[in-house]
């Protein structure tokens, strides 16, 4: 049998497109909520969280580096 190779799968470009579109997603719908919500409190908390979330996932998937959603291991 061969070997499979070593390589993240952070590097696999599949894996980094949808990364990115995810990202845009997240980014796109914390701005959303920022303009649109009240001026709530928690919605303003989740609306950075969102978009803090998706420019991680922006930049891990430019970079080809696991972002924190990645690293927060399987879940059921």
């Amino acid at each position: 049998m061969t070997a499979r190779p070593q390589t993240p799968h952070a590097a696999n470009r599949g894996y980094r497109a949808a990364g990115a579109m995810l990202g845009l997603l997240f980014l796109a719908s914390g701005l959303y909520v920022a303009l649109t919500a009240s001026a709530d409190w928690l919605a303003l908390a989740t609306a950075a969280a969102l978009a803090i979330l998706g420019c991680n996932l922006l930049y891990a998937a430019c970079m080809g580096r696991t972002s924190w959603l990645g690293k927060l291991g399987p879940l059921p």
